[in-house]
C-alpha cells in the first residue's frame, strides 16, 4: 500500500458511520420441488388435436446465435462514466451538494491511489460528520471496483479535543477520513485479474452492442448466477473483513455473500453501459430476517430492483450442504410493490440488540420504482391472473415455453391456486406441448416453488434436458443411484468431468431440477455432455446422454 505518514500532533478518535456496523449476508431462499402425475384421456386427444393446431399462434424461435464463449464482434460498448454514478449525482442535489461531492471525490481519489486518508482543508462551508457519512455511503454504493479497501468502517481524524461524534466548529477547516485496506500480496496483479475476469464474464455472456439493455442485464444476471457460489461459511461468521463482501471475490474467486453478488453485478452492468446502485436493508426469507444488499438498475431510463443473490436458487441446509437448482427471475427487474413483500430498504437488523430494526438514512434520495415494462414476467414469462388463467393464449404460451426451454416460468397473483389451475388446464397444456414437440411418451411433470414464482417442467422418461444457462431437468428412476456428470470438452474431443452431483435412490420416480457450471473451471470449451452414471458398476450410463454445443 502507498500510505502517507500520519501528521504529528493530531489527536485520533474513532467513529463508525451509522449507529452500528451491519454486514450484509442474507442467503438465497431455499426452494421446494414437487412432482405430480398428469392424467391423459387418449380418446380426447384426437378430438382436440385439430383445434390445437389451428390455435397454435404463439411461436418462440430458438436462439441459434447463442454462443457462450463467442466473440462480441469487438464492437465497442461505452461503459458508464463515474461522473454519472447515481450516488454522486444524488449527492449533488442535496442542500450541501458542493461540499459532499468534494468529500466524495476526495475519498475516491485517495482509494484509487491507495492513500491512508482523504483530507479536506479550508473548505468554505466547513465539514460536518453528516457530510462525511453521506459522502462515504455514496462511494460505498457507487464503486464496486474499489474492492481493496474496507468499506465497513470509517475513522475521522482532526485537530483538537472531540467528544460525542461531533466535529467541533473550530476544527472543521481540517478533517481527514482514515481508510483501511484488505491485504493482498500483489494488488496490481489482483486488479488486473479482476478486470480481465470481468471482461471474460461479459464475453461468456455473449453480449454484443446489438443487445438491448434488458438483454444485456439478463445475460449478466444469468451468467453471474452460474459463476458465483453463495459463501455460507462467510455468512455464518458474519465478518465485515471477509472478501466475500466484495466484487473481487465474486468475480475472481467465484464466492460471495449478497453484497458481493450485488457489487459484481453492478460492475458488470457499468462495463456494458447500464447504470446501477447498491441498495441495502434487510430481507425476510422464512422466519429469520437478515441484513441484505441488492441492486437498483436503470433500463430505458427507468429504475428497477434486481436481487441476483435471491435469484440463485438453492436447496439444502448447513448440515447436508446446498445444491444449486437453477435460475429464478423472481427478483429480476421488479418494482416497489413486489420488492416490499420481503425486502425493506434502508432498514437494518441489529442482531446485537435483539434483532431490533434500525432505520438508516443515506442522506440522499432513492427514486421510486414503479415501472413494469422490463420486469421478466412482463416480457418473457407468464403472469397468471384471475382474468387470463384459463385463456387458450395462456395455455398455448405455457406449452410453447415448455417446448423450447426446460421450464415454463409462471408468476401467480396472490389469489390464484396453482394446484387448481393445473387441475383445470394441465391436460390441454400437455396436448399443446405434444403438438409442438416430438414427444411420444407421456412426460413426467414437476414444478419448483418460490413464493409467487412457479417453474413448471415436462420430461420424458430416461432423458436429460438442458438450456443455455446449464439448468438441467432429469428424470430419476427410483431403482438407481449414481452421479449426474457434466463433461466439458474441446473441438478435438478432449474433455474432463467438470461437475458431478450425487443422486441417490429415492422412494419413487422423480424429476430433478438443478444447475451445473462449466464457467467455474475457467474452461473455454465448445461442448458439454450430461450423463447420469453409476461409477460403481463400470461407469454404466443410467440414461441417455445430453449434448449441448456452446
Amino acid at each position: 500500500m502507498k500510505y502517507k505518514k500520519i501528521i504529528a500532533g493530531i489527536v485520533l478518535t474513532l467513529f463508525v458511520a451509522g449507529t452500528f456496523l451491519p454486514t450484509f449476508a442474507a442467503a438465497p431462499p431455499t426452494v421446494t420441488t414437487h412432482n405430480f402425475e398428469i392424467s391423459i384421456d387418449v380418446n380426447d386427444f384426437a378430438e382436440n388435436y385439430y383445434e390445437l393446431q389451428q390455435n397454435n399462434e404463439l411461436k418462440i424461435e430458438e436462439n441459434s446465435d447463442f454462443s457462450l464463449f463467442g466473440q462480441n464482434d469487438n464492437v465497442a460498448i461505452t461503459p458508464v462514466s463515474p461522473d454519472n454514478y447515481y450516488g454522486r449525482q444524488a449527492l449533488a442535489k442535496t442542500e450541501r451538494g458542493v461540499i459532499r461531492t468534494t468529500i466524495y471525490d476526495s475519498i475516491v481519489f485517495a482509494v484509487e491511489n491507495e492513500m491512508e486518508q482523504a483530507e479536506f482543508r479550508n473548505i468554505e462551508a466547513q465539514v460536518t460528520k453528516e457530510d462525511c457519512d453521506v459522502a462515504w455511503n455514496a462511494v460505498i454504493y457507487d464503486y464496486p471496483q474499489l474492492f481493496y479497501y474496507n468499506s465497513y468502517g470509517m475513522r475521522y481524524q482532526y485537530e483538537g479535543i472531540i467528544s460525542g461524534g461531533v466535529i467541533p466548529e473550530e476544527n472543521r477547516d481540517y478533517v481527514a477520513l482514515m481508510i483501511s485496506y484488505h491485504t493482498f500480496s500483489d494488488l496490481e496483479r489482483e486488479k488486473a485479474e479482476f478486470e480481465e475476469t470481468a471482461d471474460y464474464i461479459i464475453e461468456s455472456a455473449g453480449i454484443t452492442s446489438a443487445d438491448s439493455d434488458y438483454e444485456k442485464a439478463k445475460k449478466l444476471h444469468d451468467t453471474l448466477i452460474g459463476w458465483v457460489e453463495y459463501d455460507h461459511k462467510a455468512a455464518e461468521e458474519n465478518s465485515s473483513n471477509s472478501l466475500s463482501h466484495t466484487a473481487y471475490n465474486a468475480i475472481v474467486k467465484h464466492s460471495a455473500v449478497c453484497d458481493g453478488y450485488a457489487r459484481a453485478y453492478q460492475y458488470l452492468l457499468y462495463k456494458v453501459g447500464i447504470l446501477s446502485h447498491i441498495i441495502t436493508g434487510y430481507g425476510q426469507s422464512g422466519t429469520s430476517p437478515e441484513n441484505h444488499a441488492w441492486n437498483m438498475v436503470w433500463l430505458d431510463e427507468k429504475p428497477y430492483y434486481t436481487d441476483v443473490t435471491w435469484d440463485d436458487m438453492q436447496m439444502g441446509n448447513s448440515k447436508i450442504g446446498y445444491t444449486n437448482v437453477g435460475i429464478s427471475y423472481r427478483y429480476f427487474n421488479i418494482n416497489d410493490g413486489i420488492l416490499e413483500k420481503d425486502h425493506y430498504v434502508n432498514q437494518m437488523i441489529d442482531h446485537n440488540n435483539g434483532n431490533a430494526i434500525v432505520a438508516e438514512s443515506l442522506g440522499y434520495e432513492l427514486p421510486v420504482c414503479t415501472a413494469t415494462e422490463n420486469w421478466y414476467y412482463s416480457r418473457e414469462g407468464i403472469v397468471l391472473t384471475a382474468e387470463n388463467k384459463n385463456d387458450e393464449e395462456t395455455i398455448n404460451k405455457v406449452a410453447t415455453l415448455l417446448a423450447y426451454d426446460v421450464k415454463a416460468r409462471i408468476f401467480i397473483d396472490d389469489d390464484i391456486s396453482f394446484g387448481e389451475w393445473w387441475s383445470n388446464n394441465g391436460y390441454n397444456i400437455f396436448l399443446a406441448y405434444k403438438d409442438k414437440t416430438s414427444c411420444t411418451d407421456i412426460p413426467q411433470v414437476g414444478y419448483t416453488l418460490s413464493d409467487n414464482e412457479y417453474s413448471l417442467f415436462f420430461l420424458e422418461s430416461g432423458t436429460i434436458k438442458a438450456n443455455d444457462n446449464y439448468e438441467l431437468i432429469m428424470y430419476h428412476n427410483k431403482d438407481h443411484s449414481g452421479k449426474l456428470c457434466q463433461m466439458v470438452y474441446d473441438e478435438s474431443g478432449v474433455g474432463s468431468y467438470c461437475d458431478m452431483i450425487d443422486i441417490g435412490v429415492s422412494s419413487g420416480d422423480e424429476i430433478i431440477s438443478l444447475m451445473m457450471y462449466p464457467w467455474k473451471k475457467n474452461l473455454k470449451c465448445k461442448n458439454a455432455r450430461y450423463m447420469f452414471i453409476d461409477f460403481d458398476n463400470n461407469f454404466r450410463p443410467l440414461m441417455k446422454k445430453y449434448d449441448i454445443e456452446f
